[in-house]
């Protein structure tokens, strides 16, 4: 039985994450086109830079947040 459990809890949680990723697509797109626009105004290795930037922040929000 604790497997039909488990495939109710998993059926809903994918349609939660569906429209989860529903919800986000337009959010996503707004970030492509931007990264994209600046891409093309910057230089690779600013550009580069940026993002290795912007990873570590979010990395050092999300380490610190687990605290």
């Amino acid at each position: 039985m604790p497997f039909v459990r488990s495939t109710i809890c998993i059926r809903s949680d994918c349609r939660f994450a569906s429209t989860l990723a529903a919800l986000c697509l337009p959010a996503n797109l707004l970030g492509f086109w931007l990264g994209v626009r600046l891409q093309r105004r910057v230089s690779d290795w600013q550009f580069r830079y940026l993002v290795l930037w912007l990873l570590f922040a979010s990395g050092l929000v999300l380490g610190l947040s687990s605290l």
